[in-house]
């Protein structure tokens, strides 16, 4: 097993004092008034530009997720989720806690929690 590096590294970002670079891209020159966030986000996870295919339908993405709002408790879960995919039961189990303590599509957060606990 090899020693973890001094530093930790990266290959997407990079800087310098003069300038910032992601994927060898320079921010300022390169891609700052030339990528959609879309765009820009396919190209930062991906490592190239998207089709124009492609950037509509990571906007349609979005444009989806919309659907619950910018609330925190859902921006959370969705954090929590996509951190670890493969274990969705902490995605849930920080979705029920927040529960407790807020509104859920017009329901109390206890009821909420009952009916998940029970569930089969």
């Amino acid at each position: 097993m090899s020693a973890p590096p001094e530093r930790p590294t990266t290959r997407i970002a990079t800087s310098t004092p003069e300038d910032v670079f992601i994927r060898g891209q320079s921010l300022c020159r390169d891609l700052i008034g030339h990528l959609t966030f879309t765009e820009m986000l396919f190209f930062q996870i991906l490592g190239r530009r998207p089709t124009p295919a492609q950037t509509r339908l990571v906007d349609a993405c979005l444009v989806t997720l919309m659907e619950h709002g910018l609330t925190p408790s859902a921006l959370a879960s969705r954090l929590v989720y996509s951190s670890a995919p493969d274990d969705i039961a902490q995605a849930l189990s920080q979705r029920i806690v927040q529960s407790h303590h807020q509104k859920i599509s017009g329901h109390q957060g206890k009821p909420s929690v009952r009916k998940v606990a029970s569930a089969p």
